[in-house]
């Protein structure tokens, strides 16, 4: 018998204020493609889902309930919610209830053969634009639809933004296939509004007061100031080559969904962005808001739900990663990085013996932050005082200004007495790390028993780009190098599979 020291590590993705969680207790389906929100009539919230059922959650998304009856087996690309009216776009026309989703009735006159896959309400007017056949427009709770298309010269819409004017009427802007169009008259004429852009893919486009957001296909975003007489580039902070598929706006602030890249805010009209993405498991298809929750909807290759997070936390410090690992014979390593920092100050280490409470600073074990920045940044503290026993510890950041928050805490077991060749006793695939990384990183996993063991890497459209295991492995703790050299920045996925068990996590390659 030799006495060793192991410690068993718990990775979680955290975020200094609060983070996504999911949010899919009864929801009919994970391949989510859109969301709705509205007032219940009793101070209430209803949030609806769909994608190939509706899903209606009147506790802002901790439990859904499926109400899907009257709707055909078609893909649901769009919903809206219109006064007591709901309405959901599908590859067969429109459909809508007016009972809460209890029951579902075609409202398809003069939209026949059409691809729905978005909306806009303005009053008593409901827009629909379409995949190919333009934008239709009702005044009569969609009884009936006239086509809105005169100077549109693209028809393939991806989506539209309505504001009002201040002389009684509105504006509407539609995002298509080839540019911004602009209409004064309530969708009866439209005028291209293309100047400065520098791709006519628009994927997504919103309002926040006099500014006009739209989203690219592969430009990231432009704003136009001008009722979109001409546009500028507003990327500072995003990715290269941002593919923006979803753009919302909660007060003063805007926020894009990035395929492949997460979420993102701005807090100064699109000047700069930053990351918020600490949680999030899914890729973005559309966002949307209800004032106290932000919520993102993921039908991407690996489909996850719903998700949301507190709008009002989706702000400073970014965490991306903190781990613990044991440094022999009686210390234990934290290691954190963030993707961005706002009016940082620095960090403290804590430390208990419960997860919720009993916390108390480690002596010296302050570390300086990096102020604001938009660049990830690294940082390790040793505890070399670990002594047999299960231990959380946690990070307390505190701003510029003296006001600190707290990181969610991690769980160290330290035992003793281990036998050397302790096997695991479950399946397990663990996070990456680094994560991000360029152009390496270490992926952890343990099986119980030999088994056949495949590991392959996807990227988020489901395309797989490497094997890094397809064998049969006895069983041990196993480590596996992965090198994303040719692979371009961006989100990709790890799958396990070995006999029975399966597991898939997600990783950032960032240049």
């Amino acid at each position: 018998m030799k006495t060793t020291l192991l410690a068993l590590l718990f990775c979680l993705t955290n975020i200094v204020y609060s983070q996504w969680e999911q949010v899919n207790n009864g929801l009919s389906s994970l391949n989510v493609s859109a969301l709705a929100v509205g007032p219940n009539g009793s101070g209430g919230t209803h949030l609806y889902a769909c994608g190939y059922r509706v899903s209606l959650s009147t506790d802002n998304g901790l439990n859904w309930a499926t109400v899907n009856t009257g709707l055909p087996d078609f893909p649901q690309r769009a919903i809206v919610i219109a006064g007591s009216t709901v309405f959901v776009g599908t590859g067969g026309g429109v459909y809508r209830s007016t009972d809460n989703g209890g029951s579902w009735t075609i409202a398809n006159s003069g939209l026949e053969g059409s691809h729905v896959y978005n909306f806009a309400v303005s009053g008593t007017l409901v827009f629909a634009g379409t995949n190919g056949n333009g934008i239709f427009r009702s005044t009569n709770n969609g009884t009936s639809w006239t086509a809105m298309n005169s100077g549109l010269t693209h028809t393939g819409v991806t989506g539209i933004a309505v504001r009002q004017n201040g002389t009684g009427g509105i504006d509407l802007f539609a995002a298509t296939v080839g540019g911004v169009f602009y209409s004064a008259d309530s969708g009866a004429n439209w005028t291209a509004v293309n100047t400065g852009l520098t791709t006519p893919y628009i994927r997504s486009i919103a309002i926040c007061g006099t500014n006009i957001f739209a989203g690219t296909d592969a430009n990231g975003v432009f704003l136009s100031t001008n009722t979109g007489s001409s546009w500028t580039e507003a990327n500072t902070g995003l990715p290269a080559s941002a593919r923006v598929f979803a753009l919302t706006v909660n007060g003063s602030n805007i926020f894009a969904g990035l395929y492949g890249a997460g979420v993102f805010f701005s807090t100064d009209n699109g000047a700069n962005w930053t990351v918020c993405n600490t949680g999030l498991g899914g890729t973005p298809g559309k966002l949307i808001n209800c004032g106290t929750y932000l919520y993102l909807a993921d039908a991407g290759a690996f489909p996850t739900g719903v998700w949301r997070r507190l709008v009002s936390d989706a702000l400073p410090v970014q965490l991306a990663m903190f781990t613990g690992s044991l440094v022999p014979p009686n210390g234990v390593r934290l290691d954190w990085t963030t993707l961005s920092e706002i009016n940082n100050y620095g960090f403290e280490v804590q430390k208990s013996t419960s997860a919720q409470e009993g916390y108390s600073t480690l002596h010296n074990s302050f570390i300086p932050g990096h102020g604001t920045t938009n660049e990830p940044r690294h940082y390790t503290w040793t505890d070399s005082s670990a002594t047999a026993g299960s231990w959380y510890y946690r990070l307390k950041q505190i701003d510029l200004d003296g006001t600190v928050h707290y990181s969610e805490g991690i769980r160290v077991d330290v035992l003793t007495s281990v036998e050397e060749n302790t096997l695991p006793r479950a399946f397990s695939l663990l996070q990456n790390y680094p994560n991000p990384f360029n152009p390496t990183t270490t992926i952890k996993f343990q099986i119980p028993s030999t088994s056949h063991v495949t590991l392959k890497v996807y990227d988020v459209l489901g395309r797989e780009v490497a094997t890094l295991a397809d064998e049969v492995q006895e069983a041990g703790y196993k480590s596996v190098t992965f090198d994303a050299s040719g692979l371009s920045s961006g989100v990709y996925v790890y799958r396990l599979q070995a006999g029975g068990f399966a597991s898939v996590r997600r990783m950032i390659v960032l240049r």
